[in-house]
């Protein structure tokens, strides 16, 4: 029939398959689960794959955990190279590309393009992205060209495989969990970068058309100009009427919120 159901991530049933290298590392009690759900009519499957298993290097990218993931799953689900069952229902792949984990090479390497976070009580690094996490801005002008250039490659990679024929779509993620949260989202108040500062006084020239007579009304200050405006501290990003309300009568706040979904769509735009 026309039913079209999906599988939910592969790694969330147990395993990151962009990781699996050698047989030993899966679980069969896994695979008979991916099995069943094939038996069932199940056609579409989702692949996810981290950027930082495949990407080296600036312009340095190693399919081979991406190959012997893949090969592995048509292996041992029982779907031919046509993407057929034993059943004969044909099967289709969502890939999945991160980047909610860098790389860390990236990372290290171009340290001037990563988040800084406001709260000064956040200081202690995290190891979870939610956290005070070190990673690229979403508004560094090097990150969206790399991971750009990177999704490129990758999907270019994919489609000239064996297994381009099999794949109906791509989906992106960054942010935290992937999901596309600023990095730091929980407490730790992000992204006052430098990239970020750059982005947020491009967009106040652009908001209020160049006028900072403008500026200066909306944000109830007389000194501020289009060179030295930096986004509100902490205590002001707080400020809140009315429950969940940013307060109209003082736009410095919001001016800073809507940068910060401005990067958001910035760089899945680019990526796309």
């Amino acid at each position: 029939d026309d039913r079209i159901y999906a599988i939910s991530q592969l790694m969330w049933m147990g395993v990151d398959p962009s990781r699996i290298c050698d047989i030993t590392q899966i679980d069969m009690f896994f695979l008979d689960k991916i099995k069943n759900f094939i038996d069932a009519d199940i056609k579409l499957i989702t692949f996810n794959f981290e950027a930082e298993t495949f990407w080296t290097g600036d312009g340095q990218y190693n399919y081979t955990a991406l190959d012997n993931a893949l090969k592995f799953f048509y292996k041992n689900t029982c779907i031919d190279e046509n993407g057929f069952n034993q059943e004969g229902f044909k099967t289709r792949l969502l890939v999945a590309l991160t980047f909610c984990h860098g790389p860390n090479w990236w990372t290290r390497k171009y340290g001037s393009d990563t988040v800084n976070y406001a709260r000064i009580d956040a200081a202690t690094p995290s190891s979870d992205c939610i956290g005070n996490y070190s990673i690229h801005s979403f508004a560094s002008e090097r990150w969206i060209h790399d991971s750009t250039e990177t999704v490129r490659k990758f999907v270019e990679y994919i489609e000239n495989s064996p297994y381009g024929k099999h794949v109906f779509g791509y989906r992106l993620g960054d942010g935290v969990y992937s999901e596309w949260c600023h990095f730091g989202m929980d407490t730790a108040m992000p992204d006052v970068s430098s990239s970020m500062v750059a982005l947020f006084r491009n967009y106040l020239r652009e908001k209020y058309g160049d006028d900072v007579a403008k500026l200066r009304a909306a944000w109830n200050m007389p000194r501020v100009t289009f060179e030295n405006a930096l986004p509100p501290p902490p205590e002001v990003r707080l400020e809140y009427i009315g429950g969940s309300y940013r307060d109209p009568r003082n736009a410095w706040s919001i001016d800073f919120l809507e940068c910060l979904m401005l990067s958001q769509k910035n760089l899945l735009l680019s990526m796309n």
